[in-house]
C-alpha cells in the first residue's frame, strides 16, 4: 500500500469536503488506491481561509466537525482515496486547483473507522505490512 502525507486541513477536505484535487509541485506513476495520512503540523493560515472559502459554498463547515471525526487527526493514516490521474492546467480545471501545480486527481474517499498512528514522511511512501493490515481492518465495510 502507498500514502502520502498531507497537512490539515486538506487532509480533511480530501475526506469530507469533495477536494478532488491534491496539489503537489511533483507528478507521481502511481495510480490506484492512496492511503491519506494526515501530518502533524496543519497548513499555514491564508491556505486555512482558502479551504473555509471552497467549503463554505457546499455547506460543510471546515472546522465545526466533531473533535472525535477520524478525518480531524493529525500524525496517522486517516482514510483512502483513488488517484486516478495527474495533470496540469491553468487551474480552471477545479476550484480546488491552483495554477502552476502538478493536478493529482481524487476520487473515491473513504474515511478510516479508526485512524492509525505512524510518522509520514514526504512524497508518496510505503507502508509497512503491519500497518497496512491495520489499515484494512479500519477500512469501513
Amino acid at each position: 500500500m502507498k500514502a502520502l502525507s498531507v497537512r490539515q486541513p486538506w487532509a480533511w477536505a480530501i475526506l469530507r469536503a469533495g477536494k478532488t484535487i491534491e496539489n503537489r509541485t511533483r507528478g507521481t506513476s502511481h495510480r490506484g488506491l492512496l492511503l491519506i495520512h494526515s501530518s502533524r503540523s496543519m497548513a499555514a493560515t491564508a491556505e486555512q481561509h482558502q479551504i473555509e472559502d471552497l467549503a463554505h459554498p457546499l455547506r460543510i463547515p471546515p472546522f465545526g466537525r466533531p473533535a472525535e471525526d477520524t478525518a480531524l487527526k493529525f500524525g496517522a493514516i486517516i482514510g483512502a482515496v483513488t488517484l486516478d490521474r495527474v495533470h496540469t492546467c491553468d487551474g480552471s480545471c477545479s476550484p480546488w486547483a491552483w495554477p502552476g501545480a502538478m493536478h493529482w486527481v481524487l476520487s473515491a474517499p473513504v474515511v478510516l473507522t479508526d485512524h492509525i498512528e505512524v510518522p509520514g514522511r514526504l512524497g508518496v511512501w510505503d507502508v509497512p505490512a503491519d500497518i497496512a493490515d491495520r489499515v484494512r481492518k479500519a477500512m469501513p465495510r
